[in-house]
């Protein structure tokens, strides 16, 4: 699994189709040794390749790798979305029982007056 200064560099990639890495240093405010350094790992595990020297383009494997984060990336966020709704209803459901207590309170008290 690619760190998020990995994913960051595939993203670029993506967007702009060939990157090098002084926009990747510009793009993630790190110097340029580290970026060239991230371009050339990446490019070692078959996420870019060099399409000449100092440039690269992302590649299938890259490509899939961006996907399969973004689809982890949407299944937490659905789990959670899914547990913020299932507050959600338990408090609304709490409301409408102490709104129907309250109810049912304040006709009792006018009933034995």
């Amino acid at each position: 699994m690619p760190s998020p200064n990995e994913l960051t560099v595939l993203r670029t990639a993506m967007e702009l189709g060939a990157v090098h890495k002084r926009i990747i240093g510009r793009k993630m405010g790190i110097n340029t040794e580290y970026a060239g350094y991230l371009l050339k790992y990446l490019s070692k595990k078959g996420l870019l390749t060099a399409i000449s020297p100092g440039r690269f383009e992302l590649t299938r494997k890259g490509e899939d790798t961006l996907l399969y984060q973004l689809h982890h990336i949407k299944a937490i966020l659905t789990a959670k979305a899914y547990g913020t709704i299932r507050q959600i209803d338990s408090v609304n459901k709490k409301m409408g029982d102490y709104e129907n207590y309250v109810k049912r309170r304040t006709i009792e008290k006018f009933r034995n007056i």
